[in-house]
């Protein structure tokens, strides 16, 4: 029930939801990666781009 880009959405749109829908959009082949692309929100949450850049 994490919202995608901390909440700055007009609708709720949960990270999960956007992972699902991100492997109906690539090809069966990435479907897997494209589940898993956001897997790490899981563990230390939705960063906002500036501070994504300045990690590792």
């Amino acid at each position: 029930m994490q919202c995608r880009y901390n909440g700055h959405v007009q609708r709720f749109m949960p990270v999960a939801e956007h992972c699902v829908l991100v492997s109906r959009l690539v090809s069966p082949e990435n479907a897997l990666w494209g589940l898993l692309h956001d897997a790490t929100e899981a563990y230390v949450g939705d960063m906002i781009r500036p501070l994504k850049l300045h990690m590792p």
